[in-house]
């Protein structure tokens, strides 16, 4: 079934209750959503374009590029400007990117620090700021605070939807290519953190979809896997791809 495209779809503007908790969960739960959705998916398929849409890499990274102007739009309400910043209707950033060439790691990644400033900007709000409003310069009508974090919740679902479209439409063969797509890279690291201290590392490995990964795509993945925060320095040396199978379902 296909879904309405976004510039067609119409937002009701007669919430008046407080659903914040309830919006901020779905805010919070799209990184998660996003890696599940795409493990173990080889690149083919991430790459992959239909009549000429997006890729999945591509809608990754079109949620990324978007992050400053759901909070730039936050800070427009909260300083109670009249109109809300436009958005770029041609989505320039988006095609001008080359999600496709960005390591899935590193888009993974750049979303959940991105949208970690919008969630950070929700702390302490007080309820009251959740009703103030700014007018949408294109839908041409007033959006409470509420309801634009609302749309942003609504914009990750759409995309979320259409990355489901990409892949389970794509041919058998290529969904399947993953297991003839094993590779691993084999690499000494040293991490030096920005409260004091390190880690470092010799001979790490990391399950990774293709034969070429730059230093700064390993150090994503490498804080990623590991879940460091305050992360400052990273060196990354002696790197080596093998043809492995990976260790991780």
């Amino acid at each position: 079934m296909k879904q309405v495209p976004w510039f067609e779809r119409q937002f009701s503007n007669c919430n008046t209750q407080n659903t914040f908790p309830s919006i901020v969960e779905r805010l919070s739960g799209t990184a998660t959503l996003l890696n599940q959705k795409v493990k173990g998916i080889p690149n083919d398929l991430l790459t992959r374009k239909i009549n000429n849409t997006w890729s999945v890499k591509e809608n990754i990274g079109h949620l990324t590029d978007l992050e400053p102007l759901w909070l730039g739009r936050l800070q427009d309400i909260l300083s109670n400007h009249t109109e809300l910043r436009e958005a770029d209707l041609h989505n320039i950033q988006t095609h001008q990117a080359n999600h496709n060439d960005t390591h899935l790691s590193t888009l993974l990644f750049k979303f959940k620090s991105e949208r970690r400033k919008l969630l950070n900007s929700l702390q302490n709000l007080d309820e009251s700021a959740l009703f103030k409003s700014a007018l949408h310069p294109r839908l041409k009508t007033p959006m409470t605070l509420l309801q634009l974090l609302e749309f942003v919740a609504e914009h990750d679902t759409h995309h979320l939807s259409r990355m489901t479209e990409i892949i389970s439409t794509s041919p058998l063969q290529i969904r399947n290519s993953k297991k003839n797509s094993h590779y691993r890279v084999l690499f000494d690291f040293y991490i030096q953190f920005t409260n004091g201290g390190s880690l470092e590392g010799t001979d790490f490995r990391l399950d990774i979809f293709q034969k070429e990964i730059s230093n700064e795509e390993v150090t994503a993945l490498l804080v990623k896997d590991l879940r460091l925060l305050m992360v400052g320095d990273v060196k990354i040396e002696n790197k080596r791809i093998l043809l492995e199978t990976h260790k991780r379902k």
